[in-house]
């Protein structure tokens, strides 16, 4: 869904509403080629309002990349990067660490703490109407691939 990487709520509240898959993967070309899902790139766009868009169409929390990241642990790195971001100039090594990352604004960190309580809910949740997807340790290209071989592409998913 490649308004999740435009940054267009309202383009992606529409595809959702038509039918439109939580889950398709998505090829990133700034992350070295590597998949993600729409709920993925939200957090790693630190869009919050599609998190929750996402997370109300029941995306699932729980499909890892082909590096082995679930949703939450791309998180916990957003939030890593910008408790960094917002103590770097209490500390000496700080700020030059600090420069690498994109900036954080205290608003946007307490914004992410709210939806990490989300995601944790929305995992447990899935898991627990969901417990064939425990089963898989798969990236998100296989699970999907797979899928896809047995059911047939639904065409609001080719807009996205």
């Amino acid at each position: 869904m490649k308004a999740v990487i435009i940054d267009r709520n309202d383009i992606i509240e529409c595809l959702l509403e038509k039918g439109a898959k939580c889950d398709p993967p998505m090829e990133v070309k700034n992350s070295l080629e590597v998949r993600t899902t729409p709920l993925m790139e939200a957090i790693l766009q630190r869009n919050v309002d599609a998190i929750r868009l996402l997370l109300q169409h029941d995306a699932n929390p729980l499909l890892k990349n082909r590096n082995g990241e679930t949703a939450l642990d791309l998180l916990n790195e957003q939030l890593k990067t910008g408790h960094m971001f917002l103590t770097a100039s209490n500390t000496l090594l700080g700020p030059k660490r600090a420069k690498k990352e994109m900036p954080m604004s205290q608003e946007t960190f307490d914004e992410l703490k709210e939806v990490e309580k989300l995601l944790k809910k929305a995992e447990k949740e899935y898991a627990e109407n969901h417990p064939e997807i425990l089963l898989r340790n798969e990236s998100v290209g296989l699970i999907i691939s797979r899928k896809r071989r047995h059911e047939s592409i639904n065409p609001v998913e080719n807009i996205c």
